[in-house]
């Protein structure tokens, strides 16, 4: 034991959290350099082995974006879209960018196409990306409030060309605004004032209702004891959730959409998951398998578990984000490596929070900076084309980070009951 403290206070002493913290930004940033190196030798095929379902296919970049704001325009509850409506009523604003005559009907299927080659919809994915980066490097001001200016801009940037900010923005997916509302709730969570924590709450919903799961960042309230406030904050996600279906049709929309919903399965080639890795670990391939799914879901439930057993220490914040954010790749068996956008919260939560580093900590900071690194690996193998090696290492680092951050809390856990019981005695 006296070794051990010996060398985490030598690592402690050569590595302070700081350091540790711009060190893992640097990473970032040298892997998003390496990969612009690679795609320049290998023009092409670089991009495509991380971002494009498949890499030879470059016409659906940003339609995520282009076919919401079609699909939205034409109605979207009746064309089978599980987005919620607050999402909609937000690609609808931008949709009426576009002259009227742009809406030939019929619909068709990823109508997108047929209107993404105009100025309007192109000027309104530029608006929607500058919002976004706005709002982004506003809100990173307070979890860097005691870093200087160049800090600020290494760390804000290295987020920002992170792999899975870099894999929302090409996809053009909401999901940007609610990862950057999520950081507003945690920016605004413990601040003194309470119109500010009032605030926080009303990011919160906001963010559960463009993407519906972060809404289990709502149960650090409860774990808090906060429960007047997570009432409040229910009651503001069920009207940001319901009041925009008036805009689509009302009480029809809504049952349009949950039918949506329980149709809904996503393709299974690129998922981030805690499925789709364990899956290529044992068969070499990605898809749905019934054990595997119920393992995901078994898995989350543990990590969420876990949240209630951390000890509430303000150091231990950043593992209660981590074990949520986990926790959503087994209840959302397969999207793209957006999904793992919300570990950003957990690192940034890290580097804030601690003082003292443990020499576990540097297993954590590995994981984290593996999963945000754009790290140019190649296909997996030519069988599975829509699988790169990016994906696996994201899967399996976050495998890895949650089994050894629940063996950490569990031990933790029982180490404090072990004392509790010598002292009573």
């Amino acid at each position: 034991m006296r070794t051990k403290l010996r060398l985490e206070d030598k690592l402690n002493k050569k590595l302070p959290v700081k350091r540790l913290q711009l060190i893992s930004a640097l990473l970032i940033l040298a892997s998003f350099g390496v990969f612009i190196v690679v795609a320049v030798i290998h023009p092409g095929t670089t991009f495509g082995t991380i971002f494009f379902g498949i890499p030879g296919d470059r016409t659906d970049t940003f339609m995520d974006f282009y076919n919401s704001i079609y699909d939205t325009m034409y109605g979207p509850y009746e064309h089978e879209v599980i987005y919620p409506p607050l999402c909609c009523l937000v690609f609808k604003v931008f949709g009426s960018l576009l002259p009227k005559s742009t809406y030939v009907k019929p619909w068709v299927e990823r109508g997108g196409f047929r209107i993404r080659g105009f100025q309007e919809t192109q000027f309104a994915l530029l608006l929607f990306i500058a919002f976004f980066v706005i709002l982004f490097v506003g809100s990173m001001q307070k979890p860097l409030n005691k870093r200087g200016y160049l800090e600020k801009v290494i760390i804000t940037l290295s987020l920002f060309l992170s792999t899975p900010v870099l894999y929302s923005l090409e996809r053009g997916n909401i999901i940007i605004y609610s990862f950057v509302f999520l950081l507003i709730y945690f920016a605004c969570y413990d601040d003194e004032r309470s119109w500010m924590r009032e605030l926080g709450y009303i990011f919160l919903a906001l963010s559960a209702a463009i993407k519906l799961y972060p809404a289990i960042f709502g149960l650090l309230l409860i774990r808090d004891k906060k429960i007047k406030e997570a009432i409040r904050t229910i009651i503001y996600g069920v009207a940001f959730a319901v009041v925009p279906f008036v805009f689509f049709g009302g009480i029809k929309a809504i049952r349009l959409f949950f039918d949506s919903l329980g149709k809904f399965k996503e393709t299974d080639h690129y998922g981030i998951s805690f499925s789709n890795g364990i899956s290529f670990m044992i068969f070499g391939l990605t898809g749905y398998h019934f054990i595997l799914t119920v393992g995901g879901l078994v898995a989350a439930a543990c990590l969420i578990v876990c949240v209630f057993v951390t000890d509430n220490k303000p150091e231990n914040r950043w593992k209660q984000i981590a074990l949520l954010s986990l926790s959503m790749l087994g209840i959302v068996e397969n999207c793209g490596k957006y999904m793992i956008i919300f570990i950003i919260i957990a690192w940034l939560s890290f580097f804030k929070n601690n003082s003292h580093i443990r020499i576990i900590d540097y297993i954590y900071v590995l994981m984290m900076t593996i999963m945000l690194s754009p790290l140019p690996m190649g296909i997996a193998s030519e069988s599975q084309l829509h699988y790169d090696s990016n994906t696996m290492i994201i899967c399996w680092s976050a495998i890895v980070m949650s089994v050894v951050l629940m063996g950490d809390i569990l031990i933790n856990f029982l180490k404090g009951r072990s004392k509790e019981k010598n002292v009573s005695v």
